[in-house]
């Protein structure tokens, strides 16, 4: 009888410690989803923020009046930006910190948007800081618009954002400098596609 017991109470034991560990073992696993849960939700609530904080900027863009400014060009000359917009024209405007692959994927887009509507219709501002490293931005890829350089801040809010906050951005500008259709270049491929067509599409158009 005592033998019996003393086996009974052996299987308690691994009955009790086997369901110990699969208990613990999944309070583990619980906790583990539980707070991959959090982080991913936390990710999800900055995406989200990141993406007001873009709507926000590009609605106060949009027919904001660009104050005027001179740029630089590869010869060291100074043109005032409005002798540059005669006609309306894409700018595209980026800082050189920005990730380097994002712009040239830019450019590289931008110089098939130019073989449809011209590449003049084009301008390309970057924030150099002299003639010579603006020349060898062009050169390095081989840019065919008129490319310029504006190493101040213009009068828009993504202008005062630091590091990788500052993004590269288009717009359309027009002799009063009024600003239209502005977007952040930073988007994935699918919306960046999507804009240059409706762009295309403005200038084959002529929609002003």
């Amino acid at each position: 009888m005592k033998s019996r017991d003393n086996f009974l109470y052996s299987i308690f034991v691994l009955i009790f410690f086997g369901l110990s560990v699969f208990l613990a073992f999944r309070s583990k696993k619980y906790n583990n989803f539980l707070n991959e849960t959090k982080i991913e939700l936390i990710i999800q609530n900055q995406k989200i923020q990141d993406y007001n904080k873009r709507s926000k900027m590009k609605m106060f863009m949009d027919s904001e009046e660009l104050q005027p400014v001179f740029l630089l060009n590869s010869t060291n000359d100074s043109i005032p930006i409005q002798d540059l917009v005669i006609t309306p024209k894409l700018i595209f405007r980026f800082p050189n910190q920005f990730c380097p692959p994002c712009i040239e994927s830019a450019l590289t887009s931008l110089k098939n948007l130019g073989d449809s509507i011209g590449h003049n219709n084009i301008i390309v501002i970057s924030d150099c800081k002299n003639s010579r490293i603006l020349k060898i931005l062009i050169d390095m890829n081989s840019i065919l618009s008129p490319c310029f350089s504006y190493s101040g801040q213009l009068n828009f809010e993504i202008e005062g954002k630091l590091g990788s906050d500052r993004k590269p951005y288009y717009m359309i500008l027009n002799q009063e400098l009024k600003v239209s259709f502005p977007f952040f270049a930073e988007e994935n491929d699918e919306l960046n596609s999507i804009y240059l067509s409706r762009i295309r599409k403005l200038f084959d158009d002529e929609q002003w």
